[in-house]
């Protein structure tokens, strides 16, 4: 009976060193986080959306085109108002 408490205890250690060195902790967070690198997961946002980079690119040419269309002509349609108001 004496001996058996002993190999359990002797077990028991053995096992809080394992855990202590965070083998067994290590591996339990992979497996409880493998989920998050499933391939219908990683690659969901970029196929719910589709076109959605080409779209923020276009416009991001359209605001900037636009800013300069307006600064080229800025003189212009000031000269313009200028003559229309007197």
């Amino acid at each position: 009976m004496e001996r058996k408490k002993m190999e359990r205890e002797c077990e028991r250690i053995e096992l809080e060193e394992e855990m202590g060195s965070g083998k067994h902790t290590a591996e339990f967070f992979r497996r409880r986080d493998a989920w998050r690198k499933h391939p219908m997961l990683i690659n969901q946002f970029r196929h719910a959306t589709p076109g959605l980079g080409i779209a923020l690119v276009a416009f991001g040419f359209y605001l900037v085109g636009e800013q300069v269309y307006d600064r080229l002509n800025a003189d212009s349609h000031a000269h313009v108002k200028a003559e229309n108001h007197h």
